[in-house]
């Protein structure tokens, strides 16, 4: 099925459609005609700078609202054919310290876009979580983990309904919002001091289109309770470190800190225990339920044909890529073009 065929003709909703994710699935999006597509946030700030961003185009739909609101949401997804729940509070660090309010937004919130979808009868959910899910560590991660179990079992308690539930699982997209090149390159061109957490720290490398093509691709091949993962290479943060010097010409001292409160030195896309229900395929991983009453029928059956992984986990210690390789990845996808100005490598 081509792109075009998932969206023609189709009302979509995001959550936290005016975030980094949401803007970039717009703006894939579009092109295929969809009859709309909704953005529900509830920042009307961000739905302002979207809407100019878009030019007010015709199709796109402001929803001001919280995913703690299920009446709210309720009717948000009157209509709706396809679901993409990417709203969460994110910083890990603010997090271990708001506990309570992350639990309502990123655990009680997605029950509410699960009962919300079902009882609408949207035809596919996507649950956009994070690799802090997979032996998570931290609030952040725990909370993801937990609205990825929804969403699997939403598939089981969801009664007459036909929606389909489904995850998908990566790390930080490049370039995002609150993401660590931003962050360095602000610090690099303000001479000012970066300050590093631990000099081992490695993590997985994801491009903006690399994460709307595995929600386009997870919506294609669901099921129904998969988490589709991508296959990434990864980087060490002090590489990173020195590719932006070498581009900026500069010379910055980095002051090591220490690890931060929920904060790992690697992470983990597939763990030892997914990794026996884990498929491959060609660009993707695909981790079946564990709970699917229909494991030995014929509910994975399409699954069959593609091999198991063979590794116990996916860990981003493993796939590490040269310094070479990571500037023409930054470079490939116009990062550094979009941050700041070429002084060469």
């Amino acid at each position: 099925m081509l792109y075009g065929d998932l969206f023609r003709d189709k009302v979509i909703l995001i959550t936290g459609g005016t975030g980094f994710l949401g803007n970039k699935l717009v703006q894939r999006i579009l092109p295929y005609n969809p009859k709309s597509i909704r953005l529900f946030s509830r920042d009307e700030v961000k739905h302002f700078h979207t809407q100019t961003k878009f030019n007010n185009h015709p199709q796109l739909r402001h929803l001001i609202g919280d995913v703690r609101d299920y009446s709210r949401l309720r009717k948000a997804l009157k209509g709706v054919d396809i679901v993409i729940h990417a709203a969460a509070l994110k910083r890990i660090d603010i997090i271990e310290y708001n506990v309570e309010e992350a639990i309502q937004t990123n655990v009680l919130g997605t029950l509410n876009v699960a009962k919300a979808c079902w009882d609408e009868n949207v035809k596919k959910a996507v649950f956009v979580s994070t690799d802090k899910a997979c032996s998570p560590v931290n609030t952040y991660g725990a909370c993801k983990f937990i609205g990825e179990r929804i969403f699997t079992e939403s598939n089981y308690s969801k009664g007459s309904a036909d929606t389909i539930f489904l995850s998908v699982r990566y790390g930080n997209v490049l370039d995002s919002t609150g993401s660590v090149i931003p962050s360095f390159i602000h610090s690099i061109l303000h001479q000012e001091e970066i300050t590093l957490t631990d000099e081992r720290m490695t993590r997985f490398l994801i491009t903006p289109n690399q994460a709307v093509d595995l929600i386009f691709n997870s919506i294609i091949h669901s099921r129904g309770g998969e988490i589709f993962i991508p296959k990434l290479n990864s980087f060490k943060i002090v590489d990173l470190i020195t590719v932006l010097t070498k581009y900026y010409h500069k010379e910055i001292k980095t002051k090591v800190i220490g690890i931060r409160p929920g904060e790992k030195i690697h992470e983990v896309l597939i763990n030892e225990t997914e990794s026996r229900r884990t498929h491959q395929l060609e660009n993707f991983y695909v981790v079946r339920s564990d709970i699917d009453k229909y494991q030995q029928g014929t509910h994975f059956q399409h699954l069959e044909s593609a091999p198991l992984i063979n590794s116990t986990e996916l860990n981003s210690k493993d796939f590490l890529i040269s310094e070479e390789k990571l500037f023409e990845a930054l470079m490939e996808n116009k990062i550094l073009e979009s941050i700041g100005p070429y002084h060469g490598y």
